[in-house]
């Protein structure tokens, strides 16, 4: 049985893949209905991208006026860290030297070949783009799943591992709902 962490539990193993969904008393912070992808985990601390919060702005405004993409992309905000970053997250059939794997048919891409490979048309089956990213500390994440002093509750997250519906195929304005749902499920599954 895979473990499931629940609010107010420490956690043991890595949680690179997992979704993170913001508990409902998260409120009046950046994190207020957001769900993260965790595509870096160690005990150096966790990165993730953030996969439902769309921005204003789309890819050719991001770059400069010598780039011309076709069918623009739009961009969504990874995380309030970093912002003039670009990342991808995309479906694992297309990858660049380096694309970094994150979980099932899920992967992570930051490099210039990228850049020039979208304007050129070479698009993978499944792709978001995002500016920035979100950021843990060493021991951070931990804490605040488990809810340890400096952090409480609305600090929590509920965890899942991805589902590629939920990351592909549910609508930005419907993915925090639908993972809190999903995490339920998951974790009634889990003990039966």
């Amino acid at each position: 049985m895979e473990a499931h962490y629940p609010i107010g539990v420490n956690v043991d193993h890595n949680l690179k893949g997992w979704l993170l969904a913001s508990p409902p008393q998260c409120q009046n912070t950046w994190f207020e209905k957001t769900v993260i992808l965790i595509y870096d985990h160690s005990r150096q601390g966790a990165l993730g991208v953030c996969i439902n919060k769309p921005d204003d702005s789309y890819l050719s405004q991001m770059l400069s006026n010598q780039h011309q993409v076709k069918d623009d992309i739009p961009i969504f905000v990874g995380g309030p860290i970093n912002q003039n970053i670009v990342l991808m997250l995309h479906s694992s059939e297309w990858q660049t030297k380096n694309t970094q794997c994150v979980g099932e048919d899920l992967c992570l891409t930051s490099d210039p070949e990228m850049i020039g490979r979208l304007i050129a048309g070479d698009r993978p089956h499944f792709y978001r783009m995002f500016k920035g990213l979100s950021s843990w500390g060493k021991g951070q994440l931990e804490g605040e799943i488990a809810g340890k002093h400096p952090w409480n509750r609305s600090h929590s997250w509920v965890t899942m591992p991805a589902k590629l519906e939920l990351v592909w195929e549910t609508e930005s304005k419907d993915i925090w709902q639908s993972t809190l749902d999903a995490a339920a499920a998951y974790t009634i599954d889990q003990y039966f």
